[in-house]
């Protein structure tokens, strides 16, 4: 508010998210000369970094405010004081007896109902107007609320004139306004600072801190440089800050920390960037390496397709763990292991549908080939090779391999063997639905996988769903 501008600003809220942990404020008598130095380092204190480099209590800010607004008074001379004149002595008894007595008792009397109509008057203005009245003693006395004091000061350091630093005269002889509006008491919330009256001394000259020695400079800025070389920017603009504030008014030793100011934020510029740009770059080959760790997953998946759908699943299976083990990125591993699980659940669901052809579950049908055309007869035998198929009223039998099937025949024969079925088979043939493009049925066998699995419900398998 001092210096009309927040101490960080910026179009990108990142960077000046940055900038609020990283950079330092600019010194406020910069963007304000007006803004005196002891004013300059409560605002820094304020602005401190470290929690433990500002202000540990109200109560410290506002005892630092009150050494700027009240500085030391200024001792005056004090002149001697006159003798006594000699005054002629009258006699006790002509007082008693002359008319100035019957004067005196008058006088008495009149002084004594004035201070009772006055203490009659006080006690109203004290029941009916208290905070007119507390704001009548804090004028007396040059007190005034910590809010209204704070308030002061921050106006005060906003407007062109300098800080008054005089001493503080206060007279008890001061007129009080007489005007309806002055006389208003302030709201509660905030009461109306009462206005100074002006100094009659000249304003004093700021006292500023001594100086340091060249060679106490010199161990300053060196310390400064280590701290850059290190990358510690933050703790070398503290100790810049810090021979800033010792430096006083000697313009040399001001310019000399200034350029070793600039030349840190510079370092701190640049290094800031430079961390920037690895970052991006990292993040860059993150994603590059994301990308083909993508494109080598679906590579090796691509070598097993004509297996799974040949309803060969347990060479796809043998195959993908052969390849699996000549890679050496875990990366990868990671990637395809949601498909080994997969092809795992499919040789169960596959060994599970060869026992229920075995003990004759399935019945008789017409299968489709691949070639196109149809064979009819009852599964009759099956193993990991091929299938065999009863055909005709008598015993003969066919014995064609998987591939030759066309894949609608295969899952008809899964749907009859498995119309209901455990948890784990409910899963596999969502799976096998999912692999075969059917969407509606792979929804509802993996709710009544969920349902019955619940928690158990294979990882793979909520991923898949997620997929779609």
């Amino acid at each position: 508010m001092v210096c009309c501008r927040p101490p960080f600003d910026g179009d990108d809220p990142a960077k000046v998210m940055a900038m609020q942990i990283t950079h330092p404020p600019e010194p406020p008598h910069r963007l304000n000369p007006n803004i005196s130095r002891e004013f300059e380092a409560i605002i820094l204190k304020l602005l401190a970094k470290d929690p433990n480099d500002r202000f540990q209590s109200p109560a410290e800010l506002v005892e630092a405010i009150e050494r700027l607004r009240t500085p030391a008074p200024v001792a005056q001379p004090t002149a001697p004081m006159p003798a006594p004149r000699p005054t002629a002595a009258v006699p006790v008894a002509a007082l008693a007896s002359s008319p100035w007595r019957l004067l005196g008792r008058w006088i008495g009397r009149g002084a004594l109902s004035l201070i009772g109509l006055a203490a009659v008057a006080l006690a109203g203005v004290f029941v009916f107007r208290p905070d007119w009245v507390r704001g009548k003693v804090a004028d007396l006395l040059g007190l005034a609320p910590p809010a209204a004091q704070a308030t002061n000061i921050v106006a005060s350091a906003a407007q062109p004139e300098p800080l008054p630093v005089g001493p503080k005269r206060e007279t008890l002889d001061t007129p009080t306004p007489t005007d309806k509006t002055a006389e208003t008491p302030a709201a509660p919330a905030a009461p109306a600072t009462p206005a100074a009256p002006p100094s009659e001394e000249p304003p004093a000259k700021t006292q500023t801190t001594a100086a340091p020695s060249p060679e106490d400079l010199e161990k300053l800025l060196e310390s400064a440089e280590a701290m850059a070389k290190t990358n510690n920017f933050v703790e070398a603009e503290a100790v810049l800050q810090k021979a800033l504030d010792q430096c006083g008014d000697a313009p040399k030793l001001r310019a000399r920390i200034e350029t070793a100011w600039q030349t840190i934020q510079t370092d701190h510029i640049a290094y800031e960037k430079k961390r920037a740009e690895e970052a991006a770059a990292k993040a860059a080959s993150d994603k590059a390496r994301r990308e083909q760790i993508e494109a080598d997953a679906r590579a090796l998946v691509a070598q097993i397709e004509p297996w799974v759908r040949a309803f060969y699943l347990e060479h796809a299976l043998q195959q993908l763990c052969a390849m699996l083990a000549k890679t050496s990125d875990a990366d990868l591993r990671a990637a395809l292991q949601d498909k080994v699980t997969e092809l795992q659940l499919l040789c169960d669901l596959k060994k599970q549908l060869i026992a229920a052809i075995k003990k004759g579950r399935l019945q008789a049908r017409a299968l489709p080939l691949t070639s196109g055309s149809m064979i009819e007869g009852r599964p009759a035998a099956a193993d990991a090779d091929g299938l065999s198929v009863a055909v005709g009223t008598g015993s003969g039998t066919i014995e064609l391999p998987w591939n030759r099937f066309a894949e609608p025949a295969i899952y008809a024969m899964l749907q009859e063997a498995f119309a209901t079925g455990s948890g784990t088979t409910m899963a596999a043939m969502a799976l096998y639905a999912w692999e075969t493009g059917r969407a509606e049925d792979a929804k509802r066998y993996f709710d009544l996988a969920k349902s019955a699995l619940g928690d158990k419900l294979p990882t793979a398998l909520k991923r898949r769903a997620e997929q779609g």
